[in-house]
């Protein structure tokens, strides 16, 4: 299974062996075989999904983003296990609909904090809000950590000056449609819940339900259709942690494990949920995912790229449909540069 998700990514891809003089010749043979992508994956020290959302989010214009989401669901909790319940009010001041944008929005200010006012204020503030100061220190170790494998590797040489360096790998940092598509790409756990019941459904479980730390356990993420998950664990009930409340549109641009099936008109999400609707509609999407992927298979073969107007343009659009369909463009606090 390990070995089928790494093919899913594109970290891997299997090469056919001549079998020409073995006894059985009949039988077709392959050999695995690392992609660029795979490559790039196998050198960044955290799971190979963060790696490929972070190469992602160049692409897209939010590295800073990316950086902390991969370094948030890299590390223990940031808000402490013994106040987390009763702090769930204070936590959706963060964000009210995901757990990781409420933990990045949660650690941007405290960084914020930290450089403009000092450690005494930045630890104020984690005390008043239920933060671990080893946690959000750790996320800080993760981001150089990933930026110096990056910055080796040639992702940070563009033919271009440092400013613009900066603009261009967090031109849409401070969006939500962004900050959703990175999400979706590092989470690709879905479940759904249907209209009128109290159950999600995941590939594994039917009758799962918000963990109560989360902060879509209570309204406005509470009903909601779509999620993503991090975790299912299983205690008196099968309970799924680090949600985000998610629209079909995001999922099918950006979430879940996917396959396109020309043969029934849509795709397959995480292995179980298949996509359907007005065909010329679901094939413009998936192509839009397409044209996304393949641009980033470029820049790991050429980590100078630069992506193109059409490939901006594109994911520009992208970004306004998500925030159209959330009716909102409010953004999650977000850091504004790249450390040198």
């Amino acid at each position: 299974e390990a070995l089928n998700e790494l093919i899913m990514l594109g970290a891997v891809r299997l090469v056919p062996v001549d079998t020409m003089g073995m006894s059985d010749a009949s039988a077709q043979v392959y050999n695995e075989e690392l992609t660029p992508l795979g490559d790039h994956l196998a050198a960044l020290p955290v799971e190979p999904i963060l790696g490929r959302m972070i190469i992602m989010s160049m692409v897209l214009g939010g590295f800073e983003t990316g950086l902390t989401i991969a370094a948030v669901l890299s590390v223990p909790d940031i808000f402490i296990s013994s106040a987390r319940g009763d702090s769930k009010r204070r936590l959706q001041q963060f964000c009210a609909t995901s757990d990781v944008l409420a933990m990045v929005a949660a650690y941007n200010t405290w960084s914020t904090i930290l450089r403009d006012r000092g450690v005494e204020s930045a630890r104020n503030f984690a005390y008043d809000n239920s933060l671990s100061i080893p946690s959000l220190t750790m996320i800080d170790g993760v981001r150089k950590q990933l930026r110096g494998v990056l910055k080796a590797r040639g992702f940070f040489s563009r033919p271009v000056g440092p400013d613009k360096l900066i603009m261009d790998l967090n031109e849409h940092g401070g969006r939500l449609g962004l900050q959703l598509a990175l999400v979706c790409s590092a989470i690709p756990n879905l479940g759904h819940r249907t209209t009128g019941s109290s159950n999600i459904i995941t590939r594994s479980v039917p009758d799962a339900a918000i963990h109560p730390s989360s902060v879509n356990q209570i309204p406005p993420g509470s009903r909601a259709a779509w999620y993503l998950y991090q975790e299912l664990v299983l205690t008196r009930r099968p309970f799924l942690r680090n949600t985000t409340v998610a629209s079909a549109l995001e999922i099918v641009l950006h979430g879940g494990s996917f396959v396109g099936d020309d043969t029934l008109g849509g795709c397959i999400l995480d292995h179980w949920i298949l996509t359907k609707g007005d065909p010329d509609n679901v094939q413009l999407l998936i192509s839009a995912r397409q044209a996304i992927n393949e641009a980033m298979e470029e820049l790991t073969r050429d980590p100078s790229r630069v992506p193109t107007s059409t490939e901006k343009r594109l994911i520009a659009v992208t970004f306004e449909l998500i925030e159209q369909a959330r009716g909102t463009q409010m953004p999650v606090a977000v850091a504004q540069s790249v450390e040198s």
